[in-house]
């Protein structure tokens, strides 16, 4: 109730995952001890945490920019997403043929993952809203081959791809946060979505979160997108 809403920006200090709130997966940071100071010419007992790193930035660089080495096609997709996500996805793999599956939201993911029969599995996600949850997916690589491509939303994949005519879009990828105000989007996600919306209106790809328009599905429009995708997507 107090972040929802609000204009402030929250630093949370915890150990526990916070699935309450949408947070990205680059938003997790870790404290790092520095040496501990001298003061008054005694050496202190205390620990200075004068340091925040990413605490998944080397796993971060596993999960999709090594997705072009050594990494063939999968052997299936899952998708976080039910809706024009799934649908386009599900008709790339349909190109690829390979299966695609939905967790019909993030918080099945890990369930879907473990219980698909494949073993070479790319799982797809917002990464806007991602962080709560990727201890719990990365978990399943116990199990299987498991990779992650975690673009900001899928609304935002479409947007990178130019397919809509517009000098803002390219301003506002660049730079989101110049852009965004937090009292009105708890999450990254809500506002690529409105993004989209917005500037596909009077154009043949006028966006639709629950059904997506057929236009995106023609092989001009799947190409497009598939260029911002990892290079295990891409029909040759």
């Amino acid at each position: 109730k107090t972040v929802n809403g609000s204009s402030n920006y929250f630093v949370l200090i915890s150990r526990r995952d916070a699935n309450e709130l949408p947070y990205s997966v680059d938003e997790i940071l870790k404290l790092v001890n520095t040496t501990s100071k001298t003061i008054n010419g005694r050496k202190s007992d205390r620990r200075f945490y004068s340091v925040t790193k990413p605490l998944y930035d080397h796993t971060a660089s596993m999960l999709y920019q090594d997705l072009n080495v050594g990494f063939e096609v999968p052997d299936a997709v899952v998708v976080e997403d039910s809706k024009s996500g799934y649908q386009f996805y599900d008709a790339l793999c349909n190109r690829l043929g390979i299966p695609c599956y939905t967790a019909t939201g993030v918080a099945n993911l890990k369930r879907t993952i473990h219980e698909c029969p494949e073993q070479n599995v790319l799982a797809i996600g917002d990464g806007a809203a991602f962080g709560p949850y990727i201890e719990k997916v990365l978990g399943q690589r116990v199990y299987k081959n498991v990779r992650l491509f975690l673009p900001e939303s899928f609304e935002w994949t479409l947007l990178q791809s130019g397919l809509i005519p517009s000098n803002d879009i390219p301003k506002i990828l660049k730079d989101p946060s110049s852009y965004i105000e937090s009292r009105d989007y708890l999450s990254w996600e809500r506002f690529f979505t409105d993004v989209l919306i917005k500037y596909s209106a009077d154009t043949r790809y006028a966006y639709r979160k629950a059904k997506l328009n057929e236009q995106y599905l023609r092989p001009q429009a799947m190409n497009a997108v598939a260029n911002v995708l990892p290079e295990c997507l891409k029909a040759d």
